[in-house]
């Protein structure tokens, strides 16, 4: 039967790469390290509430990870969200998603920075949520790039779930010495020498259906009938997730997605469990 691994990212309004974190793209700060503390916004409040209502309503046997910024666990009002949604019920874990959603794949390689935040992130996430913490990492805005997969080893990261294998997307995985974009392979190749299981998002068609994909007005219809096709599945776990089976197949949406529709948005699945 085939496997389904759920996830969601956690970002607020202010980590989108329009605001901060990218070089080009961001109106902002584009390179958010110094920053003073970035409190939850209204709506992310909203779209706790939105998914613990979703989250309340799935089966006991249901699995979902939130890839979390480490920078948000210096917000007590964050902290105090998170801890009551993971003892709401089981099924909960954590991963990394950075420390201030910065895109790091279209800025130079600045490993030492890089490194420093990520176990900074693993330092604090893991100390605030416990035992449901895992060691997996997702980047900011799927912008990943090979040099950082020999980091995410030594920091101790055993699962990537960054690569969104669509054609058109490959410019996040940066650029060589010689200004030629890496490409999607170069990353499975990075994570694989580096002993990192890699995680891809789920695509049909060479079109992306996660995250931005289900609101974007053209993907829309695209990425809502893909996954309602999705059947017989179910849940995986830990060991499924770490495998290198190819029957997982890896969904994810925003936090901010359950605030949508007075918060009564859900994500188009149905799963057999």
């Amino acid at each position: 039967m085939q496997q389904i691994w759920c996830s969601i990212d956690t970002d607020d309004i202010h980590h989108h790469p329009n605001i901060s974190g990218h070089p080009s793209r961001s109106k902002d700060t584009p390179w958010p390290q110094n920053t003073s503390l970035r409190t939850m916004s209204e709506q992310l409040n909203e779209g706790f509430n939105g998914f613990e209502t979703w989250w309340s309503s799935q089966s006991e046997d249901s699995r979902i990870t939130l890839f979390v910024i480490g920078e948000q666990l210096e917000d007590p009002s964050f902290i105090q969200r998170l801890q009551n949604l993971i003892a709401l019920r089981p099924g909960i874990t954590i991963g990394v998603h950075g420390w201030n959603h910065i895109c790091w794949s279209a800025w130079e390689p600045r490993p030492d920075e890089f490194k420093s935040m990520i176990e900074k992130s693993i330092d604090l996430i893991s100390s605030k949520v416990g035992s449901v913490f895992r060691p997996w990492f997702r980047a900011p805005g799927g912008y990943i790039a090979p040099w950082m997969a020999p980091i995410l080893a030594s920091a101790g990261i055993v699962m990537d779930s960054s690569i969104n294998p669509v054609f058109l997307l490959r410019h996040k995985t940066g650029r060589d010495s010689s200004g030629k974009i890496n490409g999607w392979d170069s990353i499975r190749k990075s994570m694989f020498e580096s002993g990192i299981v890699e995680r891809e998002w789920y695509t049909r068609h060479n079109l992306p259906v996660n995250g931005p994909a289900l609101h974007h007005p053209v993907l829309r219809f695209h990425s809502h009938r893909t996954l309602r096709k999705l059947s017989c599945v179910e849940y995986a776990n830990d060991e499924n997730i770490l495998s290198k089976s190819n029957s997982v197949v890896s969904i994810y949406w925003h936090l901010l997605d359950h605030a949508r529709l007075d918060g009564g948005w859900a994500p188009p699945l149905q799963i057999s469990n």
